[in-house]
């Protein structure tokens, strides 16, 4: 299970808190991580030496929102401007991705906030509208007035209010003009270009200031790409002309490698102490520009402003330094601070956080908290759309059954439960990562059929919308049976952010999430840009018939996301917060003794190692019946009731053998997980000698009665022969007498050659009467009289064709870097023109072994590496339990 853990980025975190601060001077970006593009702040001195933030919403709504900090660190969201559907009813018409509220300006002047943004659309062609929102109490949503209808003769974006004289002048792009404006009227008096610009594409994002008797224009220019900059430049009259500094641009990330790229259309302020400060948007994505989930986000940066001197602005960069406030959270209202982890349980009469919101006003009918006979849950009714845009889509009439929240940190988990019975074909919910509707990674429970006309079963499906970025590989749609112990119950969602690159999407039932069952993963690529290039991930559930005449609603219930931690750097990775950590602790970690923690090193890898509860004695007896990674999915597809049934327990190298049998010979069948060390009662009456791989068949059988098969080799032999019909894989044995024998033969080399020595090897502890270097050399010298008997053309044993030897050996193939991590050494094969007379031979093992890897039926039988890292440290260490373990430990022949 790689649903991620917590206590190493804890211990991480309690480590760096432990040095001294050096009076708040040091802080990191992006201070608004998550999709907080198009910055605007001011510092108020009448609201207690607050600042305020706004950004960009686009289509989230509600939308237009504003921050609170007193530190310049830590931020809460104060109040959302646009929180009503008839404040901007274009909302509800507008179809396309990128489209709604754009850029704002946030300032105070003479005791109100103003906030003039511009709403976009080309539903009836571009034509930008200008919105002014004002308010007396920047903590209270209702408290906004407006919109004002702002007249925009110059017929553009990006509006700035300038105070001047007992003037009002308003700013905007491209080409910067300015007008004077009538703020009860809404009037514009005709637009006077200013500047534009250094000659660089989109001069854009205008801010006025006035300083030491200049008039400062501080603008964006070249698109909000790798190109984008900021520049400026200042005159001694409002309306210009305006002169460019000369060395421009002043801020700018373009052709360099810095991990902070695209930084562009900032803002300045000053703080209590007269000090100057820049924000301005970024995306974490390196000079490659092609992994950047969350999009454009605030960034902090001190200035340097002598006066009658040009502005030094510092470079963007993950740790900044500055002239910081002192640290204060005393921030009134009811919003979410930034950094703040998710526990949201829709109690009855509450509403939703402040800082959810949906995708274009709500179809307010689809949903519901604390719902009659469902309370305590967030009720989403089935939308006749799902989260793909469809061309004839209308968000008024039809809404969309989503609701959302933005990814905040590189690293997050997340979990829902839902109580979803679906009645009627393709009746769906789940949960997603989302960009756009052309562009989102979904998890969701679906009614499907079977096959054509059979009757519907609830489904997991997984499945990836990236027609908004075509030319990019995206993962198969995955649908697997929910297994039937869990119909009854809520399920649990699970999303994860494992690394800065990969999102892995999961579920158990919401009781046990101990039975966590990864299905699905799929690279940020898929979420970064492309038809969202002005917006950044989300994360949500969701609710649809597809198209069909479901009704059945959702219940969800239980909603946490936790962030872990932030990327700042190409090769570093900042814990999150401590109370964010303890928080996550006891939210995750009760649900979650199977969970890996994430080790993070300088070099941005990870480590997973997952731990059991500390009460464990034994690992041997303690192994949890539950497959992970590829197999988990196969065994899910093959939880079905069937007559043919394997018992097998997911880390025994046996029972891989006989599973990709069933695989290759395309057999259908039923896996059941057992754990022999727990021998049930009920499975000891089918094989008294409690081992797997265990095979029940039907033949000769009467009623429920089950008549067993078991030894691995003799389970593959009896599958081989048993199924040999058309609709079946090719036979596995050769036809020929002597063929036959002779694979049989070297079947039995490896049962007592070189299964025993692998275990000699892996069980090797400095008391062992015989070194490793012995071991070693046994092993290879097995594998190696083996190899000398590969066909010459390759791959498999006989050739062109897969056999039983291939299959009987593949298991302990996969396992040998087993012996790598944990034998000094390591396996020691010799390396490729190292060989000598052997060379040949060596050569040929090395074509088997890549073969052998790469074979699906091998790959789709393997847990993840980590489980059997851990199943194999007690091995590693001599101290195993299992009969195998004792047998290689005393001398015996093995079971």
């Amino acid at each position: 299970m790689r649903f991620i853990g917590l206590v190493w980025l804890f211990i991480i975190t309690l480590a760096a808190r432990s040095q001294a601060q050096e009076a708040n001077k040091t802080f990191h970006n992006p201070i608004l991580p998550g999709w907080n593009s198009d910055p605007s702040c001011a510092f108020v001195k009448e609201w207690d030496n607050t600042f305020f933030c706004t950004t960009s919403s686009f289509l989230a709504f509600p939308g237009v929102p504003v921050y609170a900090s007193k530190d310049l660190v830590n931020w809460k969201l104060a109040s959302n401007a646009l929180t009503k559907d008839d404040q901007l009813p274009e909302l509800y018409r507008n179809s396309g991705q990128h489209e709604g509220i754009w850029a704002s300006t946030i300032r105070y002047h003479e005791g109100t906030f103003y906030l003039i943004t511009s709403y976009v659309s080309w539903y009836a062609g571009w034509g930008p509208k200008i919105l002014l929102f004002t308010t007396k109490n920047p903590y209270d949503d209702a408290s906004w007035t407006g919109p004002l209808h702002i007249e925009n003769p110059a017929n553009d974006i990006d509006p700035d209010l300038f105070w001047d004289s007992g003037k009002v002048y308003m700013s905007v792009a491209a080409g910067i003009y300015i007008s004077e404006v009538d703020l009860t009227t809404g009037t514009a008096t005709e637009p006077v270009r200013v500047w534009n610009g250094t000659g660089d594409r989109n001069p854009e994002g205008p801010h006025l200031f006035n300083k030491d008797g200049y008039y400062y224009l501080l603008i964006g220019e070249g698109g909000t790409e790798t190109n984008h900059s900021v520049t400026i430049a200042r005159g001694r009259e409002v309306t210009g002309p305006f002169e460019g500094y000369e060395g421009n641009p002043i801020l700018t990330a373009k052709n360099t490698d810095e991990y902070f790229q695209t930084v562009g259309h900032a803002d300045f302020f000053q703080d209590a102490a007269g000090n100057w400060w820049g924000v301005a948007l970024a995306t974490r994505s390196g000079p490659a520009w092609e992994i950047y989930p969350m999009g454009r986000e605030t960034v902090l940066f001190a200035v340097t402003w002598e006066e009658g001197q040009w502005p030094i602005l510092d470079m963007v960069r993950g740790t900044m330094t500055g002239p910081l406030p002192k640290t204060n959270k005393d921030i009134p209202g009811n919003g979410h601070w930034i950094d703040e982890p998710d526990v949201v349980d829709f109690e009855p009469g509450s509403a939703l956080p402040r800082h959810f919101f949906f995708w274009r006003p709500p179809k307010t009918s689809l949903f519901a908290i604390s719902p009659a006979g469902h309370p305590n849950t967030f009720q989403i009714s089935p939308s006749p759309v799902n989260l793909s845009a469809t061309p004839d889509f209308n968000p008024e009439q039809d809404g969309l059954g989503f609701i959302a929240r933005k990814q905040s940190a590189t690293l997050f988990n997340y979990t829902v439960d839902v109580d979803f019975k679906p009645e009627v074909a393709d009746e769906e919910a789940g949960i997603t990562v989302f960009l756009t509707q052309v562009q989102h990674i979904d998890l969701g429970i679906v009614n499907l059929p079977a096959c054509a006309g059979e009757s519907l079963v609830p489904r997991f499906r997984f499945r990836v919308e990236a027609s908004g970025k075509p030319n990019i590989t995206v993962p198969e749609e995955i649908v697997i049976p929910v297994p039937k112990a869990w119909r009854s119950e809520k399920m649990r969602l699970f999303a994860s952010a494992v690394s800065d690159s990969e999102y892995v999407f999961g579920a158990s039932p919401a009781s046990r999430p101990e039975e966590y069952l990864e299905i699905g993963s799929a690279s940020a690529l898929i979420v970064s840009g492309g038809s969202g290039p002005f917006t950044g991930t989300v994360i949500g559930s969701y609710a649809t018939s597809n198209g069909g005449e479901g009704k059945t609603p959702a219940y969800f219930s239980r909603w946490r996301y936790t962030q872990l931690a932030q990327k700042i750097d190409d090769d570093t990775l900042i814990p999150a917060t401590d109370s964010q950590l303890l928080n996550a602790i006891f939210v995750h970690g009760n649900d979650s003794e199977d969970a890996a923690v994430y080790c993070v090193r300088s070099s941005f890898s990870y480590q997973h190692i997952h731990h059991k509860p500390t009460s464990m004695a034994n690992v041997d007896t303690s192994i949890g019946p539950h497959t992970t990674g590829a197999a988990a999915k196969l065994a899910a597809q093959h939880s079905e009731e069937h007559a043919l049934k394997l018992y097998g327990g997911w880390f025994c190298p046996f029972v891989q053998r006989a599973w990709i049998v069933l695989c290759e010979k395309r057999i259908p069948h039923q896996y059941i997980e057992i754990n022999p060390y727990k021998k049930d009662p009920e499975f000891l009456k089918l094989n008294p000698r409690g081992l797997v791989p265990t095979l029940a068949v039907p033949v000769d059988a009467k009623g429920d009665e089950q008549r067993p098969l078991y030894d691995s080799t003799v389970l593959c032999e009896y599958l081989d022969e048993a199924y040999a019909g058309n609709s079946h894989g090719p036979h596995l044995l050769p036809d020929k007498p002597y063929d036959r024998a002779r694979c049989r033969l070297w079947i039995d080399h490896i049962n007592s050659r070189i299964v025993p020595a692998f275990y000699k090897f892996i069980q090797h502890t400095p008391e062992k009467e015989y070194t490793i270097q012995q071991a070693r050399d046994e092993f290879l010298g097995h594998i190696k009289t083996l190899a000398k008997e590969l066909a010459p053309e390759g791959p498999w044993f006989l050739g062109q064709d897969l056999s039983l030897v291939d299959i009987v050996l593949a298991p302990w193939a996969m396992r040998l870097f087993l012996i790598d991590h944990y034998k000094p050494g390591g396996l020691g094969l010799p390396e490729e023109g190292a060989a000598g007379d052997d060379e040949n031979v060596w050569r040929r093992w090395r074509q088997w072994y890549k073969a052998i890897e790469e074979r699906r039926s091998v790959q789709d039988t393997l847990s993840d590496r980590e489980a059997y890292i851990e199943v194999y440290q007690r091995y590693a260490e001599d101290k195993t339990n299992s009969e195998v373990g004792q047998a290689t430990r005393s001398g015996k022949r093995m079971p």
